[in-house]
């Protein structure tokens, strides 16, 4: 019968939870110090901290989400980005498609991997606006309500 020591010996590492937890938060900072995603913002909270919460999704056919991530906007990085995106006249919320510069992280005490957001690219927000508007006009061109409606009198003054 082998000893106790030998088997030992032959046994893979056991990590605890807390420091698998520690090494993949820094394997996932050394990793992703920060990369840029593309994504619909979802379920759009402001805390009472002014810390901004959200989710990060990707669509695919039929808007099923194919792709989620839990994104957090800490106070300091929201004020400068609500400020950034009001002089483009866009405002984070729900529904609105962003591209953003994203640290990944890991936080092992909640076991919960999450992007912390920290710059919104105001110039893609403008693009997304732009497609969704041309494509509503292209529907409405093709049911015909854009003649519809300058067909009808201006009401006089």
């Amino acid at each position: 019968m082998p000893s106790r020591e030998s088997a030992e010996e032959f046994a893979p590492e056991t990590y605890s939870v807390s420091r698998l937890g520690r090494e993949l938060q820094a394997l996932l900072r050394e990793a992703y110090p920060t990369v840029w995603v593309v994504g619909e913002v979802q379920r759009f909270k402001t805390h009472a901290s002014g810390h901004v919460y959200f989710e990060l999704v990707e669509k695919g056919d039929g808007d099923a989400v194919v792709g989620k991530l839990d994104a957090v906007l800490w106070k300091g990085d929201a004020l400068r980005v609500r400020a950034q995106l009001e002089r483009h006249g866009q405002r984070l919320a729900d529904g609105l498609q962003i591209r953003c510069r994203v640290a990944v992280d890991f936080y092992p005490p909640h076991g919960k991997l999450q992007i912390q957001v920290k710059e919104v690219d105001p110039v893609f927000g403008e693009g997304a606006l732009a497609r969704r508007r041309a494509e509503t006009l292209a529907e409405l061109a093709r049911e015909g309500l854009l003649e519809a409606n300058r067909a009808l009198p201006l009401a006089p003054l």
